[in-house]
Parts: C-alpha cells; sequence; structure tokens
C-alpha cells in the first residue's frame, strides 16, 4: 500500500538529477510527495540546495548502498537520474530496499543486464517505470488509443527525425559521453540512447497495437556515423521493420548547426499523425490540434501518474520489457553495423555560446528529405553517406 504522501529518494541532485530536483521540491511544496532523502556525492557544488532539503526534513548521503542500508522499509519510489552504468546496480539495490523505482532511460547497457532487473523486480514484488517520459503523458497514451481504434486507419510506417547540435562540451561533460563502454560497463552512448532515444521508443510504442506494449523489431537496415571525436556514433539512419508490420524510420544527429526538434510523424491509410515534440500535436483526419508538453509541466504530469499508478495499481509508462526492446535493438546495432567516418571535407566547424561545433555540412536539409522520402542517408546518394547500409533480421 502506497502511504501518503509518498516517500521519495533521489541518487543525484545535479546535473539531470537537478530538473528531477525541482519538479519533487514543487511537488512536495503541494504535499504530493515528501523528498524523504537524497544521495549526494558532491555536496560543496549544490550546497544550498542540500541545506534547503534538510531543512525540509530529507536526510543527506554520501552514498548510495548506505542510503539504502539506512532507509529500507522508508522509500516509496527511488528516482535514479543517473549514467547510464549506474542504472542496473543501482536499481537492484532500490529494489532490495524495498523501493518502487524511476529509472532514467534506458534501462540499463545490455539486454543482460536488463533481464537481470526484470527478475530482481519479480522478487521484490515493486514496479519499476523507465524514464521514457512521454508514455507517461496523458496525451501520448490519448495517441496511442486513437490509433488503436483506426482514427488515421491502418498505420503502414513511423518516420522520426531530429537535430540536436551538441558541442565538445558535451562530451567532455563526463566520462562516458559518446563512449561504448564506462570502466566495466557498457553504455553505447549515442543519440539512439540517449537525448533521442525518447523518440525511437515512442516510434516503437505506437508501432504496437495494444495499448501498454511496443512494437518488437524484426529487421532493421541501419548507417551509424561518426562527425565527433567520439568512440561512439552521433548521427544515425536506420529503417526498421516491426512484428505489428509497420515501418520505422529513425534518422538523428548532434552533429547538426542548427536544431531541428524532434518529429514523430505516423501515416496511416487515411491520414497522419504528426507530433512535433514539445509544440503540438495534429491529426490530419480530423483537423484536430492540441498542445504537446514539455519542460517541468511534463515532468510534473509524469510524477503524478507514477504516483496515481502505483496508488491505483494501474499499468502506466514504459516497464522494463518495454524498455527491453529499445536496449536489444541498441545491442544489435553496435554488434552489426560498422561506424562511418565522415570525411573532413563534408565537416564545418565553428564556435558558438555553448563551445566548439562540429557538423555534417547540410546535414539539416539532408534530415528534412529522409523524412520526407522514408530513404537512409544512403539511399539519398550523399557524398558522405555510406554505400552499403548494414541489413540484419
Amino acid at each position: 500500500m502506497l502511504k501518503l504522501p509518498p516517500r521519495i529518494a533521489i541518487i543525484g541532485i545535479s546535473g539531470y538529477g537537478g530538473s528531477h530536483l525541482r519538479v519533487l521540491s514543487t511537488l512536495a511544496r503541494e504535499s504530493c510527495l515528501k523528498i524523504a532523502c537524497a544521495t549526494v556525492i558532491n555536496r560543496p557544488e549544490v550546497e544550498e540546495s542540500c541545506q534547503a532539503l534538510e531543512a525540509d526534513g530529507c536526510r543527506i548521503y554520501d552514498n548510495y548502498t548506505e542510503m539504502f542500508q539506512r532507509e529500507a522499509g522508508n522509500i516509496d519510489l527511488c528516482v535514479i537520474p543517473t549514467g547510464i552504468a549506474w542504472h542496473h546496480p543501482m536499481t537492484l539495490a532500490a529494489l532490495k530496499a524495498g523501493c518502487h523505482v524511476l529509472v532514467e532511460k534506458p534501462a540499463a547497457g545490455t539486454v543482460e543486464q536488463v533481464d537481470e532487473m526484470i527478475a530482481a523486480r519479480e522478487a521484490a514484488g515493486r514496479r519499476v517505470f523507465v524514464g521514457f517520459h512521454d508514455l507517461l503523458l496523458d496525451r501520448t497514451v490519448e495517441l496511442k488509443q486513437s490509433l488503436i481504434s483506426g482514427i488515421i486507419g491502418e498505420v503502414h510506417d513511423i518516420r522520426v527525425m531530429g537535430c540536436w547540435p551538441r558541442t565538445l562540451n558535451y562530451y567532455r561533460r563526463n566520462s562516458w559521453a559518446g563512449c561504448l563502454r564506462s570502466g566495466d560497463h557498457w553504455v553505447y552512448d549515442s543519440p539512439a540512447n540517449n537525448a533521442l532515444a525518447h523518440y525511437l521508443m515512442a516510434a516503437l510504442y505506437f508501432a504496437a497495437d495494444r495499448l501498454h506494449a511496443v512494437a518488437r523489431v524484426e529487421s532493421f537496415e541501419a548507417e551509424l556515423y561518426r562527425a565527433q571525436a567520439i568512440e561512439s556514433f552521433d548521427t544515425l539512419s536506420m529503417r526498421l521493420q516491426t512484428d505489428s508490420n509497420i515501418l520505422i524510420f529513425y534518422s538523428v544527429t548532434h552533429s547538426a548547426c542548427e536544431t531541428i526538434n524532434p518529429v514523430v510523424e505516423v501515416v496511416g491509410s487515411s491520414g497522419t499523425i504528426r507530433w512535433e515534440v514539445d509544440q503540438r500535436i495534429l491529426c490530419s483526419s480530423t483537423g484536430q490540434e492540441t498542445p504537446a508538453l514539455g519542460g517541468s509541466a511534463m515532468r510534473q504530469e509524469m510524477y503524478h501518474n507514477i504516483l496515481a499508478a502505483l496508488a491505483n495499481e494501474q499499468p502506466a509508462g514504459c516497464t522494463l520489457e518495454m524498455a527491453r526492446e529499445h536496449t536489444s535493438l541498441i545491442n544489435e546495432l553496435h554488434a552489426h553495423c560498422p561506424i562511418h567516418e565522415v570525411s573532413a571535407q563534408y565537416l564545418v566547424e565553428g564556435t558558438g555560446p555553448k563551445g566548439h561545433q562540429v557538423a555534417i555540412r547540410g546535414i539539416e536539409a539532408n534530415m528534412q528529405q529522409a523524412f520526407a522520402e522514408g530513404k537512409l542517408f544512403s539511399e539519398l546518394e550523399l557524398p558522405w553517406a555510406a554505400r552499403n547500409p548494414v541489413t540484419h533480421a
């Protein structure tokens, strides 16, 4: 039984964790929850936040192991907005301490780790929500329900694009950004497994014919590119064949000069639904336009729906089983696809307010064309593109 107000633990309150803390603090002031404890490994950098938490009765620990030892049985939900390498061990520890869990996406670096998390969840009798936050929003669920009801007829493909430029500072912000491994742990950091992973998961979600499920990828054609001085890839173009007989086209990059916010377009036999992320959702068959949530409003709704799902014991959001399909695809991409270096002659460099930026010349127009035509970069015959995309079943 969920106690009221629910008691929350959070691991990490700076960086991305700070975004969660700000929303949790707002909800705590509204008496929706209580922040009971937090793990903070860099207290001198966030001293003001620590003091504010302690003033409200939150206990601060400098490592998560001690927090779980002391707080076992006293936490309803543990929030884990940490780096990919920590998702697996921290989730296991939280479950062992009797907590429900909200863990940042992706669920983990490997399918094997996700399977261990599923087993630990079953043993603990708790729930784990994976932070593909759009799947916890009312509008997303309503959109999925409308697709199942046939609002645009039979869906035959889903197209995703996005250009989110990232600077050298982005890749230097921690020890694992742009890396395949972090110490002994696989992380496979990339736009498809981190910043723009939300919209790959959204496509898998919309492609499934059941409300609380994602489609399974049966085969793919993929091209991985590297323009940045990193280990992993920063640009991707792929075509997925799903078990629901729906094609997914997914092209994203961090190596662009200009931002193109992600767009997810679901194409059916009698219309389209176009989701312009953080802006609006358009349905051509009805002419209806609805605003799309973003920022703190999105996270507040996410937390409200998590707590409601726990209180009512109802399905909600992205489960570990759903997230496993995403992790499986990422693992298969790295197992079978080489990363193509984009030649320097096709790159442009510059320095802006956020630091040094490397971009593929003209990638924004290339992205728009690939999205409109449902093609891979190689099929556009771009001079920097791979000649032979990898096909894997």
